[in-house]
C-alpha cells in the first residue's frame, strides 16, 4: 500500500489543480528506486497523477553526487575557498562548482521570496555595505533590511550604488513587509537615494522615515542626531509607542547584521587577500 509521506507536500507541476486552491493537495509515496548514493522515493500527486522524485524542486535534483558533497562546496565557498581549490578537494571540475554554487543561490533566493513574509511590522532599518570587490564588482554594495522586533533579514541585494538599484531594494523590502496599515518607523543612513526611493515605494502607506547621521571617533559613536523626511511628528510618536527595542531611531541592529555578515563570510572580511566577487 502506497503511504502518505510526513509533512506537508505539494505538487511538483505548477498547472496542477491543487495550486490554484480548486482542490486539497494529496502526495503520496509511489516508488523507490535504487542509486549509489542510496535508495531514493518517488512521490506521485493523487490531483493530476505526476509522480517526480523526492528531490524535485530542491537544490539537489538532477546532480549525480551526494547532497554531502553539494553542501560542503557551499561551506567551503563562504569560508573563503576559491573554486579550483574547492573542486581539487572535492574532485570536480571548477565549472561543476560553479554551477552547484550558482544552483544554491538561486534556490536560497527563490525559497526567500515565497516563503518570506513579515506581517505587522513595527521597525525597519536599512544600510549598505561595502563588498571590496574586484573588476566589474569593485563598486558593488550589499543592501540589507531587517526588520527588528523579528530580527527576520528582510532584504537583500547586491549591486552598485545607484538610484536605480536603491529602489529596487526598498521595494524588495515593501514586498517582504506587504502593506503598510499600521505606523511603522523606517530608519536609514544619510545615504542621498534612499528618500526619493521611500517615496516612491511608501508614498500611500503609513510609514515614517527618519534619516540618522552617527558621528564616530575611535571607532565608536559619540554622537547620533537624525532626521524626519517622511511622517508628521505625531506619525513619529505612534510609531515608537509599540517599539520595545528602540527609544529613538538609530541603526544599531542593521549595524549588528552587517558585522555577522563581514565574521561569517570571509570574502567580506576586511584587510584579507580574498575580495567579493
Amino acid at each position: 500500500m502506497p503511504s502518505i509521506p510526513s509533512g506537508p507536500l505539494e505538487c511538483s507541476r505548477d498547472d496542477c489543480p491543487s495550486h490554484r486552491g480548486e482542490i486539497a493537495a494529496r502526495v503520496i509515496d509511489h516508488a523507490s528506486h535504487r542509486t549509489k548514493h542510496g535508495i531514493r522515493k518517488r512521490r506521485r500527486c493523487m490531483v493530476c497523477g505526476a509522480t517526480f522524485s523526492s528531490l524535485t524542486g530542491t537544490a539537489y535534483a538532477g546532480l549525480r553526487r551526494r547532497k554531502s558533497d553539494v553542501d560542503r562546496v557551499v561551506q567551503m565557498h563562504s569560508e573563503g575557498m576559491t573554486k579550483a581549490a574547492i573542486a581539487r578537494v572535492v574532485r570536480v571540475s571548477p565549472g561543476t562548482v560553479a554551477r552547484w554554487i550558482e544552483r544554491a543561490a538561486a534556490h536560497a533566493r527563490s525559497f526567500h521570496d515565497a516563503r518570506t513574509q513579515i506581517e505587522e511590522a513595527v521597525e525597519v532599518q536599512l544600510d549598505e555595505l561595502s563588498c571590496g570587490g574586484v573588476g566589474d564588482a569593485k563598486a558593488a554594495w550589499a543592501f540589507s533590511g531587517i526588520e527588528v522586533s523579528t530580527r527576520l533579514w528582510a532584504g537583500l541585494l547586491v549591486a552598485k550604488r545607484t538610484l536605480r538599484a536603491t529602489k529596487q531594494f526598498v521595494r524588495e523590502v515593501k514586498y517582504t513587509i506587504g502593506t503598510v496599515t499600521e505606523w511603522t518607523l523606517f530608519t536609514s543612513d544619510c545615504f542621498k537615494y534612499y528618500r526619493p526611493a521611500m517615496s516612491a515605494a511608501f508614498q500611500d502607506d503609513a510609514a515614517v522615515y527618519v534619516q540618522v547621521k552617527n558621528r564616530y571617533r575611535g571607532g565608536k559613536i559619540v554622537r547620533s542626531t537624525w532626521t524626519r523626511t517622511m511622517g508628521s511628528e505625531l506619525a513619529h510618536d505612534d510609531a515608537l509607542a509599540p517599539n520595545s527595542d528602540s527609544h529613538k531611531p538609530n541603526t544599531a541592529f542593521i549595524e549588528r547584521l552587517n558585522l555577522t555578515k563581514r565574521m561569517c563570510s570571509s570574502l567580506l572580511r576586511r584587510h584579507k587577500p580574498s575580495p567579493a566577487r
